[in-house]
């Protein structure tokens, strides 16, 4: 779900198409087109011939129908590029090749933070446990210093001692759940 990884994926699929698209200049290409034309009246050129009597008369010669039609199609392809079709597939090709790199790059990074990632959870989670420890027994040691002192063989030094003791672990407590 990472999406700097989902888009170097992408990268590497996209310079794959460069690949075949630089490719595409050593193979013929085919154009075909259509196209159709009306005009109202053909087009014409009069020339003046003899007529009847030697008079001259004007005879005019059509040279379009009123109806165009036209097909043609053009099929190319490239004798000689001069490299160019060899150099773009090379281009895109090291193109491909920074994209792969990128994504195993990528793919390295998102393994890496996870495991950091699940490693300090496991951290975390056992200095809760440890704090958590921690607290159990500084309580037991300020119960047994409240009952020394009032037995009287504890100083209320060490009883007040035992409660900063029992304070700070749980300070550390709620610093491990946080």
């Amino acid at each position: 779900n990472n999406l700097a990884y989902q888009a170097s994926a992408q990268d590497v699929s996209v310079a794959q198409a460069r690949v075949i698209q630089a490719g595409a200049g050593r193979v013929p290409s085919l154009s075909i087109g259509a196209s159709h034309v009306h005009t109202q009246d053909a087009a014409f050129f009069n020339f003046q011939v003899p007529g009847p009597g030697g008079k001259l008369i004007n005879k005019p010669i059509f040279f379009s129908a009123t109806y165009l039609n036209n097909l043609d199609a053009t099929l190319q392809y490239a004798l000689y590029t001069g490299g160019a079709v060899q150099a773009a597939i090379g281009q895109a090709a090291a193109g491909l090749s920074a994209a792969q790199s990128n994504f195993a790059a990528q793919r390295a990074t998102v393994i890496r933070d996870v495991t950091e990632a699940y490693f300090q959870l496991i951290e975390a989670q056992r200095g809760t446990a440890i704090a958590n420890q921690s607290v159990a027994v500084a309580k037991a040691n300020v119960k047994t210093a409240e009952d020394g002192l009032n037995a009287g063989t504890l100083a209320k030094a060490d009883g007040l001692r035992q409660q900063v003791a029992f304070a700070n672990a749980q300070g550390r407590t709620i610093q491990a759940g946080t």
